[in-house]
C-alpha cells in the first residue's frame, strides 16, 4: 500500500493551529487519464487531507486532476509530456475530451476569496476542459473564464498553482523528511502562500529601483537642462519687467498726448463756435440778398427777351427756312423710298396674280375633265368647285389690293413736288432779306 497526502496549508493568526480553510467539497473527473467515464467524489469530509490505495488504483491521477483544474501550466507536474496524454488513452478510445471540476465549500468568511462573499457564493466551482488537439477552456462558477483569472482566484487564497507545495505527492515524503531546515521553511512558506507575496515584494522592489533610477535621471535633467533654462527664464523675466516699465512709460506719454490733443480740440471748438456766430450774421445778410434775387432775375429775363426780340429778323427766318428745306429733303427721300417699295409690292402682286390665274386655269381644266366622269366623282367635283370659288375670292382680293396700291402711288406722286417746295422756300427767304 502506498500513500499520497493532500494538505491545505493555512494557519490561524492567533493560535497557529490549522483552521477549517476553504475546504474541498467535491471532485468530478470525466475522461481524464485513467478515468474514462464520469467519476464524482462528493461530500468529502472537512478534515479530508490524504488519499491512500494500492499501486495503480488511480490515486495519483486524482492529484494530477486537481493540479490540472487549478491551472498548472507545467505538464511535467502532472506527469505528462503532451496535452493529449491527459485524455483517456490519448483520445483513441472514442473519448475526445477530458474535464475536471472541483467544488469548494465557501462557508468561512475568514478564508473567502476577494469578491466571493459567503452570503452570495456558498460554493465555488472551478472547471477545466481539454480537447484533442490541445484546445482547452476554463470555467469559474459555470462561466467561461481564462487561465490568468483562475490563477488569480487561487492566489487570493494563498495557493500557488505553478509550484504546488500544498500537495505532497507520492514519492515526495522521503524527500520532505530529508530536506534541510531552510528548504522546509521555503516549502512551508510556499504552502502558506507567503511566497506569492515574496514575488510581489520583489516586483515592488524592482519597480522601486526603476522609479529611483527615473528620479535620478529626472534630477540630472533638472541640474543639466532645467536649471540653465530657469536661469535663462529669469533673465528673460528681468528683460520682460524692463519691457513692461518701458511700455508703461510710453502709455503715460500717450495718455498725456491724448489729453493735450483733447484740450487743443476743445479750443478749436470754441473758436469754431465764435466763427459760427459770425457766419450766422453773414447768412442772414445773404438770405436777404437771396430774397431779392427773384425780382432781379425777372428784370434780367425781361431785358433778355427784349434783346432777343430786337435781334430776331431775317437771319432767324433764314435759319427756319433752311431747317424746313432740310426737313423737306428728308421727306422727299422717304417718299422716294416708299414709291420704290410700292413698285416692288406691285410686282409681287402681279406675280401672285399670274400664279392665281394659272391655278384657276388648272382648276378649270380639272373641272372640265371631271365633268365627264361618273356619279362617284360628283363629290370630288363639288370639292373642286369650292376650291375654285376660294381661288376666285383670292383673285378678287388681290385685284382690290392692287387697285388700292396703285391709287396710293398716284396720290403720293400728285401735288407739289419737293423741288417746287424748296424753290418756294428760297424765294420766301430772299423776300425776307430784301424786306
Amino acid at each position: 500500500v502506498t500513500v499520497s497526502v493532500l494538505y491545505w496549508w493555512s494557519f490561524e493568526p492567533t493560535t497557529g493551529s490549522l483552521p477549517a480553510a476553504m475546504r474541498l467539497k467535491a471532485i468530478v473527473i470525466d475522461g481524464f487519464k485513467s478515468y474514462a467515464h464520469r467519476q464524482e467524489l462528493g461530500d468529502l469530509d472537512p478534515h479530508f487531507n490524504a488519499i491512500t490505495g494500492l499501486n495503480g488504483s488511480g490515486k495519483s491521477n486524482i492529484f494530477d486532476a486537481i493540479c490540472f483544474v487549478m491551472g498548472i501550466s507545467n505538464l511535467k507536474k502532472v506527469r505528462a509530456e503532451d496535452p493529449s496524454e491527459l485524455i483517456y488513452k490519448n483520445g483513441h478510445a472514442g473519448i475526445q475530451r477530458a474535464s475536471v471540476t472541483i467544488e469548494f465549500a465557501n462557508d468561512d468568511p475568514r478564508t473567502a476569496p476577494t469578491g466571493y462573499p459567503c452570503e452570495q457564493f456558498a460554493t465555488i466551482t472551478v472547471s477545466r476542459q481539454i480537447l484533442t488537439g490541445g484546445r482547452q477552456k476554463f470555467f469559474l462558477n459555470g462561466k467561461v473564464s481564462d487561465q490568468s483569472k483562475v490563477k488569480q482566484f487561487f492566489h487570493a487564497v494563498s495557493l500557488n498553482v505553478d509550484n504546488p507545495h500544498f500537495l505532497v505527492l507520492q514519492g515526495t515524503v522521503h524527500k520532505l523528511v530529508n530536506m534541510r531546515p531552510q528548504e522546509i521553511l521555503g516549502m512551508l512558506e510556499e504552502a502558506a502562500g507567503t511566497r506569492v507575496f515574496d514575488a510581489r515584494r520583489r516586483n515592488a522592489e524592482n519597480m522601486m529601483l526603476g522609479k529611483e533610477r527615473k528620479v535620478k535621471q529626472l534630477n540630472e535633467t533638472l541640474d543639466t537642462e532645467i536649471g540653465p533654462m530657469l536661469l535663462q527664464m529669469k533673465d528673460a523675466q528681468d528683460a520682460y519687467a524692463k519691457y513692461v516699465a518701458i511700455v508703461d512709460g510710453l502709455e503715460a506719454q500717450r495718455k498725456f498726448r491724448t489729453a493735450h490733443a483733447f484740450w487743443e480740440a476743445q479750443r478749436r471748438l470754441d473758436q469754431a463756435a465764435a466763427s459760427r456766430a459770425d457766419l450766422g450774421a453773414q447768412l442772414k445778410t445773404a438770405q436777404a440778398t437771396l430774397q431779392q434775387l427773384p425780382a432781379m432775375r425777372k428784370d434780367a429775363e425781361a431785358r433778355e427777351e427784349d434783346t432777343q426780340l430786337k435781334m430776331r429778323g431775317p437771319q432767324e427766318r433764314l435759319r427756319i427756312a433752311e431747317e424746313d428745306s432740310s426737313r423737306l429733303r428728308k421727306e422727299k427721300m422717304a417718299a422716294a423710298t416708299r414709291v420704290k417699295a410700292a413698285k416692288k409690292q406691285i410686282e409681287t402682286l402681279v406675280k401672285q396674280r399670274d400664279t392665281v390665274t394659272k391655278e384657276q386655269q388648272q382648276v378649270a381644266e380639272k373641272l372640265a375633265s371631271f365633268a365627264q366622269s361618273s356619279e362617284d366623282r360628283q363629290e370630288a367635283f363639288r370639292k373642286l368647285a369650292e376650291e375654285r370659288d376660294d381661288a376666285d375670292a383670292d383673285v378678287t382680293k388681290l385685284k382690290e389690293s392692287l387697285r388700292l396700291q396703285r391709287s396710293g402711288v398716284r396720290a403720293g406722286l400728285g401735288g407739289m413736288t419737293l423741288e417746287e417746295e424748296h424753290a418756294s422756300l428760297k424765294r420766301e427767304i430772299l423776300r425776307c432779306e430784301e424786306g
